[in-house]
C-alpha cells in the first residue's frame, strides 16, 4: 500500500514517467488489482514500448486479465 501510495505522487508530478507507471501498475497487480494495473502499464508502454520491463509487466497483467492473445503478443 505504501508502494502504491509513493508511485501515485510521482505520477502526478511527473505523469510522463515510464517507470513510475511501470512501478505503479506492479504494485496494483501484486495488490490483486489487475484491472487497475492495465490502465498504467499501457500508458508505460505507450511512454517506452522498447523497455523489457514495460513489456514484461504488460504481458503479465495481460494474462491476470484473461488478454490471452494480446499477453502472447507482448
Amino acid at each position: 500500500d505504501e508502494a502504491e501510495a509513493l508511485f501515485r505522487r510521482l505520477i502526478a508530478l511527473t505523469p510522463n514517467d515510464a517507470k513510475a507507471n511501470n512501478f505503479l501498475a506492479y504494485a496494483l497487480l501484486h495488490l490483486g488489482r489487475s484491472d487497475e494495473a492495465e490502465r498504467y502499464v499501457r500508458d508505460a508502454f505507450r511512454l517506452a514500448p522498447d523497455d523489457p520491463e514495460v513489456l514484461t509487466n504488460l504481458g503479465l497483467i495481460l494474462q491476470a486479465n484473461l488478454k490471452l492473445d494480446e499477453a502472447v503478443a507482448a
